[in-house]
């Protein structure tokens, strides 16, 4: 509903892609993909053998996803500029989501005992989980109240140079 209420070009782009992502990472969680890709990992780092040596590469795995993470986060905040007041909370909590999925894809021991301590009575994982899934919902929803929220400001680019 956000998307069909979003306004035309690059807020209408966003929405969908967080459709899409959205999509992709519910029927991921119904597949159990991570779970096959670090199966596929184990087996393959045993097989050339450098199992022993598998936490310089989670470390640079690691480095290596939050470095993109934060590189497509920043685009996302340049190409949303003008329409961050509408939809900064949805990116916020795409950068949650990123951040949870990358931590949970790579496996690493000492982020698993991280999120799976307790807080109030619930486990990290879920809390950290949860909470990018939330601030896309409350954007979304915020968006399709019917009061008049404001347009997205339109930004020029001026390529040539100055």
């Amino acid at each position: 509903m956000a998307l069909l209420r979003a306004q035309r070009g690059r807020e209408r782009v966003f929405w969908g892609f967080v459709m899409l992502a959205m999509l992709g990472l519910g029927v991921n969680k119904q597949l159990d993909l991570q779970s096959m890709l670090t199966a596929g990992g184990r087996c393959l780092s045993q097989l050339q053998g450098w199992y022993e040596e598998r936490r310089a590469f989670q470390r640079n795995f690691i480095i290596g996803l939050v470095t993109v993470a934060t590189l497509f986060l920043a685009l996302v905040l340049w190409l949303m500029r003008g329409c961050l007041r509408r939809n900064g909370l949805a990116i916020l909590g795409l950068a949650f989501v990123a951040g949870f999925v990358a931590v949970r894809a790579v496996g690493f021991h000492h982020f698993d005992v991280l999120i799976d301590r307790r807080f109030l009575g619930h486990r990290l994982n879920v809390l950290f989980e949860l909470s990018g899934l939330v601030f896309i919902a409350v954007n979304a929803l915020a968006l399709l109240r019917p009061r008049r929220s404001p347009r997205c400001r339109r930004v020029r680019v001026n390529l040539r140079g100055a």
